[in-house]
């Protein structure tokens, strides 16, 4: 039977077709049954070419929500984030932080760690603040070695494939303070050349610092916050707003027609 010999009332419209096209993209199937083959086809087609668009689109949702953020890479990226911060409760670290000139680390220190009240409660001890990294949502300046140790002995494997590193001070490189013309400068130089190039200072390093842990877990699921999914409930939330602000239009209307249907029979038999 050809489109042209149906009746008018059975015919697909414009806004038929529009339908049935968005309720196979959101798998839902199609309400129209194809007589002909190439109809059929075209249908059937369409339907898996959709239903491997949502399989790949969705493990492309479950990937990038295994994966770490790399978005936070510079200090600007930590001041424009919704990180908290904090960091070691060490006399050196609350120098450094009260006393910085740089605009934006005095700004992460203004608007990050120090409360309105004044209180710089945000200096905390290390072990608090390795567990808050482990909670999330907040980055803790602390000596890697020391902490890297404890992470190691705290966290979940899967837990440690989402450590970064964002360097906050200037480090400024040591010297060491030979006599003005002495003739131990020569022998002190290539002495320090040895020991690097020989890789015992490497060494020692490594003895005495943690190094980082590596990711040897691989990646898991990690709970989504209402933070995260928020833009999709406004959006859901607008939706069922938008929805059943139409259905009461569209009761109010059904009513209203229905009275001048009654009013004009009344009037006709009248």
């Amino acid at each position: 039977m050809h489109q042209s010999s149906l009746p008018e009332h059975v015919r697909p419209n414009l806004m038929d077709t529009v339908m049935n096209m968005f309720g196979a993209l959101c798998q839902q199937g199609s309400y129209v049954e194809p007589k002909s083959l190439p109809s059929k086809c075209l249908i059937l087609l369409s339907l898996i070419i959709l239903m491997f668009l949502y399989a790949s689109y969705s493990a492309n949702i479950v990937a990038l929500i295994q994966s770490p953020s790399n978005k936070i890479r510079m200090l600007e990226d930590l001041l424009n984030s919704r990180l908290e911060a904090g960091a070691e409760d060490t006399v050196y670290n609350r120098y450094y932080f009260m006393h910085e000139t740089e605009p934006v680390r005095k700004a992460i220190y203004d608007r990050k760690m120090k409360h309105r009240d004044g209180s710089d409660s945000t200096f905390i001890t290390l072990q608090k603040g390795v567990e808050k990294v482990r909670q999330g949502q907040y980055a803790f300046h602390v000596e890697l070695g020391v902490c890297y140790k404890v992470i190691s002995e705290t966290f979940q494997e899967d837990e440690k494939c989402g450590l970064q590193e964002i360097e906050y001070l200037n480090i400024v490189d040591t010297y060491y303070a030979v006599q003005k013309n002495s003739s131990f400068r020569e022998l002190v130089r290539l002495s320090l050349f040895k020991l690097r190039e020989f890789g015992i200072q490497h060494r020692e390093y490594w003895m005495l610092y943690t190094r980082k842990p590596t990711c040897s877990g691989g990646s898991s699921f990690i709970p989504v916050s209402i933070v995260d999914v928020w833009p999709a409930l406004t959006l859901l939330m607008s939706g069922f707003g938008i929805a059943g602000g139409l259905l009461v239009g569209e009761i109010i209307w059904a009513r209203v027609r229905t009275k001048r249907n009654q009013a004009k029979v009344g009037d006709y038999f009248g």
